[in-house]
C-alpha cells in the first residue's frame, strides 16, 4: 500500500499469470481462466467478465510535486503524449506527432522530454505543460524504453 513495502498485502490468494495496468489506479489481473480488478484504495479484488479491451500496459511516469503525470498512447496512427492530473483524475493532450514512443522524461514540474523515433528520425523533444510547441533538443540513438521491459 505505500512505496516503501512496509504495508504490502495479499490482495488475491491465487497465482497471478498477468497484470496490465488499465488507469492511474487500476490493474487487471488474470489467473489464467479468469480476469479480476484491482483499484488503488478499494482494498479488494472484483472479478470481471473477461479481459481488458486494450492489453497493453499504461505506463506512467509522476513528476516530483505529485500532481502530474505522463504517458503515452497510440491514437490514429500517431503516438500522443497525455498529462494525467492525479487530483482532478482528467488527462491532457500534449502533443499528437508520427513516431513519438517512450522514454519519457520529467525535467521539471512543468517540462516533459519525449522521444521520436521513425525511419527518418530519432531524437528527443522538450514540451511544456503551460502550452507553446514542443522544440527538438538532440538527435539521439533510439532504445526500448520502460514500456518494453518483461518482469520475471
Amino acid at each position: 500500500s505505500n512505496t516503501s513495502g512496509t504495508e504490502s498485502k495479499r490482495i488475491l490468494d491465487q497465482e497471478v499469470w498477468s497484470m496490465v495496468r488499465t488507469s492511474y489506479d487500476t490493474i487487471a489481473l488474470t489467473t489464467g481462466k479468469d480476469w479480476y480488478e484491482y483499484k488503488l484504495g478499494d482494498g479488494q479484488v472484483k472479478r470481471i467478465g473477461g479481459a481488458p479491451v486494450n492489453q497493453r500496459t499504461k505506463v506512467y511516469t509522476n513528476n516530483s510535486a505529485g500532481p502530474q503525470s505522463l504517458w503515452i498512447d497510440q491514437r490514429d496512427g500517431k503516438g500522443v503524449l497525455l498529462s494525467y492530473d492525479v487530483g482532478s483524475k482528467t488527462e491532457k493532450i500534449l502533443v499528437s506527432q508520427s513516431g513519438l514512443v517512450y522514454p519519457v522524461r520529467w525535467l521539471n514540474n512543468t517540462t516533459a522530454v519525449y522521444r521520436i523515433n521513425t525511419d527518418t528520425e530519432s531524437a528527443d523533444y522538450v514540451v511544456s505543460l503551460n502550452g507553446g510547441d514542443p522544440r527538438k533538443i538532440v538527435d539521439v540513438t533510439n532504445t526500448s524504453g520502460v514500456d518494453k521491459w518483461y518482469y520475471y
